[in-house]
């Protein structure tokens, strides 16, 4: 096995607040970003003269309290046994580098307060449908969704129809869905009209995607475009006319980190203009 170190502390942050940070933190060790989630960063240093580069693995573990952070430098050749301090070396900057990028943020409240919960909405009616294509958006949409379950603890949120019983009808099973929401979040890529085949996927009445949007503006349920990946809102040339007025709805980019927690508060104080007492 290779050699590696270990080491952990905690912050008064909570994991939303600091998963940015370490990323931006491993980046400025010169570090190359392997893989990321809300809880768990990989990062490869590069050659140097006393070693062949390291992983680093950083993990988060929310608590009550912040959060605790949990570092492995180990050696990227599983046949290199000694360090020779580069391991303990990385976890040193890492912490400090770390520690001075959260010296200026505000310390997360208490797990479960109403503090830490500004939309953690007493309106316990507050019903969110996220509306997406799982062959353009699946992921980013399943970030959005735990994202916004953690923050609108009271509220319910739905990412997809719940099981269609055999013999009724789809699309009223869908429209009688989506009717009962306060607010729908149309989630659009690059494909989420036209496919990769050049079908305009919209122009179908049976279109799962057409049939949600569609029904949430036929009863001025209010509708906001998130637009990943680049993507803008379909112009009228590809939307079909039941779909026109989505051109009109206030949407906003829902970018990747370093920038996905920053574009969510955006969305979460939009969603709070919709909340009623």
């Amino acid at each position: 096995m290779a050699a590696n170190k270990q080491s952990s502390k905690t912050f008064q942050l909570s994991a939303t607040q600091i998963q940015p940070l370490v990323c931006d933190t491993l980046k400025n060790m010169g570090a190359e970003i392997l893989e990321q989630n809300p809880f768990s960063i990989s990062a490869k240093t590069g050659i140097s003269l006393r070693s062949f580069g390291e992983i680093i693995q950083v993990d988060i573990k929310t608590l009550e309290i912040g959060c605790q952070i949990n570092i492995d430098s180990r050696c990227s050749m599983p046949s290199t046994l000694v360090d020779w301090g580069k391991n303990q070396n990385n976890i040193d900057e890492f912490f400090a580098q770390l520690e001075r990028l959260t010296a200026s943020v505000a310390p997360a409240k208490a797990v479960g307060s109403k503090k830490s919960q500004p939309l953690a909405a007493e309106n316990k009616n507050l019903k969110i449908f996220i509306s997406y294509r799982h062959e353009d958006s699946n992921y980013v949409s399943g970030r959005i969704y735990d994202n916004l379950i953690n923050k609108l603890q009271n509220a319910s949120i739905y990412k997809d129809v719940d099981s269609i019983p055999l013999g009724i009808d789809f699309r009223e099973h869908i429209r009688n869905s989506v009717g009962q929401c306060t607010i729908l979040l149309a989630v659009i890529g690059d494909h989420w009209a036209v496919n990769k085949d050049g079908i305009n996927r919209l122009l179908d009445e049976t279109d799962w995607v057409r049939i949600e949007v569609e029904t949430a503006l036929n009863r001025n349920i209010p509708v906001i475009p998130l637009l990943i990946d680049g993507a803008k809102i379909p112009t009228a040339e590809i939307l079909p006319e039941s779909l026109h007025a989505l051109q009109f709805r206030n949407g906003m980019p829902i970018r990747p980190d370093p920038d996905f927690h920053h574009d969510m508060q955006r969305l979460l104080d939009g969603i709070a203009t919709h909340l009623t007492s």
